[in-house]
């Protein structure tokens, strides 16, 4: 009876990860990276989910943000700011020398459409 009782504890524990997991993996998507990346953002919105990209100190990073409505885009923690038209692109490509994890955002709608996340050698 008690070997009854804890298998189906155990098998309520499973679904219970099984559902969350499933419900954060929807609001962000990982790249690890150590070459060039691009980001799509749809009417403010940055397709596929806030990505988190990676790179290791000392590794150029090579950022491209499409966008089909006209922004500021601000890469925090290298203070990085561009102005990309409607339908339009830019291109960052710096440096990653700085460690640490910093948000890109849309920043007139202040919304986050990346994680740059950067290692220690």
């Amino acid at each position: 009876m008690l070997s009854h009782l804890r298998n189906s504890v155990l098998c309520l524990g499973a679904v219970a990860l099984l559902g969350a997991s499933a419900a954060f993996s929807g609001c962000s998507s990982s790249t690890s990276t150590s070459g060039p990346v691009t980001l799509t953002v749809v009417n403010s919105q940055p397709q596929g989910g806030v990505k988190t990209i990676r790179y290791t100190q000392g590794q150029t990073a090579d950022i491209t943000v499409k966008s089909t409505t006209a922004e500021e885009i601000h890469i925090h923690g290298y203070d990085l700011h561009q102005g990309v038209p409607a339908n339009g692109t830019v291109h960052f490509r710096f440096t990653a020398n700085t460690q640490g994890t910093f948000i890109i955002e849309l920043e007139k709608d202040s919304r986050q459409i990346a994680f740059l996340q950067v290692f220690p050698k």
